[in-house]
């Protein structure tokens, strides 16, 4: 007989540590299915962003910081503002238009990218 296998012979201790595995296993299939389980609401609980024709919106424009223009990521204004909806593509899709020049609109921008105006009280 090959030495290098060992030979079990107190069968009553491998099923006791066969049986603590199996309890352990479904102990960590619960874990997980509770979790997850928890996740899914917490992505279906998200509130929804919609905003209406007309309302204005300021839109993010991540700067790429760029040493020979001397343009600085950290000092850069990463919202341009103020922007009106003009049209609604999609539940996630609007159409621009850029409100000091009226000829500037800017194609179909996800709402990730949106945020509402808020106008400042005087």
């Amino acid at each position: 007989m090959d030495s290098s296998v060992p030979v079990y012979t107190d069968i009553g201790k491998v099923n006791t540590t066969r049986s603590q595995l199996l309890i352990a296993l479904s102990q960590a299939y619960a874990l997980v299915s509770r979790t997850t389980g928890l996740r899914r609401v917490d992505y279906a609980s998200r509130p929804t962003v919609a905003f209406k024709v007309g309302v204005l919106v300021a839109l993010y424009t991540p700067v790429q910081s760029n040493a020979k223009k001397q343009i600085a990521k950290k000092l850069s204004l990463a919202w341009q503002f103020p922007f009106r909806v003009v049209k609604i593509v999609s539940p996630s899709t609007y159409d621009l238009v850029h409100v000091p020049a009226r000829n500037r609109t800017h194609a179909s921008i996800h709402v990730s990218r949106l945020k509402p105006v808020v106008a400042r009280p005087e």
